[in-house]
């Protein structure tokens, strides 16, 4: 599997690989995930968790299989002009400690995503650089394509993904309520 991150225009269509994987930054940094749950999961998965700053300026992204949280700005994806090697270099590590994770969202300064190997919700403050796990009361198999509301909810699905077909059970869609810009 190979890393990158695509830009396409809206307005025309046009697209084009801005990162590839000649860039360390967008690739998978671990061998595997280690789950509580369901043990080794040996695959290895390049850039995937990925989201948008609120003002748009900012994409951050990390590896599945990696442990490092990312940003890039956005007028460098942009730029044409710039090669791939360029645009690599404006690549910044928010957090070298970060979680195996999947899907993200962003609300206020904080990215909420999926702590994969102990099966839970991470909250990383990209404003104090602080990281923390989100009590919850089951754990949480695979949460990825992660939303928010208007009202401060915030939604995930739990994929399963690490788990053998005969030990999945029923498809789940989990909600965090009433988060806010300050929690």
């Amino acid at each position: 599997q190979l890393g990158g991150i695509v830009v396409i225009d809206l307005k025309t269509g046009d697209a084009y690989r801005a990162l590839d994987n000649s860039s360390p930054k967008l690739l998978a940094n671990l061998d595997a995930i280690e789950f509580e749950s369901t043990g080794m999961w040996g695959n290895k998965v390049h850039s995937d968790g990925i989201e948008l700053s609120h003002d748009g300026n900012t994409l951050y992204f990390t590896a599945l299989t990696g442990n490092v949280l990312y940003s890039v700005p956005t007028d460098v994806l942009r730029n044409k002009t710039l090669t791939v090697s360029q645009r690599a270099a404006a690549i910044e590590s928010e957090n070298a400690l970060n979680v195996p994770t999947d899907g993200m969202i962003l609300v206020g300064s904080k990215l909420y995503m999926a702590n994969l190997p102990t099966e839970s919700v991470w909250k990383y403050n990209l404003a104090t650089g602080e990281g923390t796990t989100i009590p919850l009361n089951e754990k949480v198999r695979w949460a990825d394509s992660f939303a928010v509301d208007s009202d401060g909810n915030i939604y995930f699905t739990c994929s399963q993904i690490n788990y053998p077909v005969n030990q999945r059970i029923k498809y789940k869609l989990i909600k965090l309520t009433k988060i806010t810009s300050t929690q």
